[in-house]
């Protein structure tokens, strides 16, 4: 599998899955599971070779919103992402040469990140700032399955984190 570098406002994160050093701060999955069709003219397949992948994260924005306890209204804002999951598949074809071929799918996908606590759902205050977060993607999980000739199973989760960034830290800091 590839690591990516992808850019949201200037700031540039790559595929990260979080290792011990690192603070989740938010985070949600997402899970991308279906068919990937081989597309004509190429022919017909008899084993998976390899799989590769890339995530490509387009957008990072905060939306308003509205959320409702016992008839109080509460505003905030939602952490809304939307990218594309590049899934590149090689196999061998039914031919007696067994060539090698290569296809693509691209899987588009959207995110919304709702900070919990207190095993509750709850909106980001009206004054979060995105931009004091590194968006981070990692493929947890991958797995193709051959089910026909023309047909692999995919099985995807994906998780979007955001981990404070360093550098709002240091500029929030007054201690220097």
């Amino acid at each position: 599998m590839q690591k990516i570098m992808f850019c949201i406002d200037g700031k540039v994160g790559s595929e990260h899955c979080p290792g011990a050093n690192d603070i989740i701060e938010y985070f949600t999955q997402i899970t991308l599971n279906g068919p990937c069709v081989i597309p004509k003219p190429k022919p017909d397949s008899q084993k998976l070779v390899g799989k590769y992948s890339t995530i490509d994260i387009r957008s990072a924005k905060t939306v308003d919103s509205i959320e409702f306890d016992h008839s109080e209204r509460i505003e905030g804002k939602k952490v809304v992402f939307t990218g594309t999951f590049n899934l590149g598949i090689e196999y061998l074809d039914t031919e007696p040469a067994q060539n090698v071929h290569y296809f693509e799918c691209k899987l588009p996908f959207n995110a919304v990140i709702i900070p919990c606590s207190d095993h509750r759902e709850h909106l980001f205050p009206p004054d979060f700032k995105l931009e004091d977060y590194i968006v981070y993607a990692c493929v947890e999980h991958l797995s193709i399955t051959r089910i026909s000739e023309r047909i692999f199973e995919r099985a995807i989760i994906i998780m979007v984190w955001l981990q404070k960034s360093n550098w709002s830290q240091k500029e929030g800091d007054s201690s220097e």
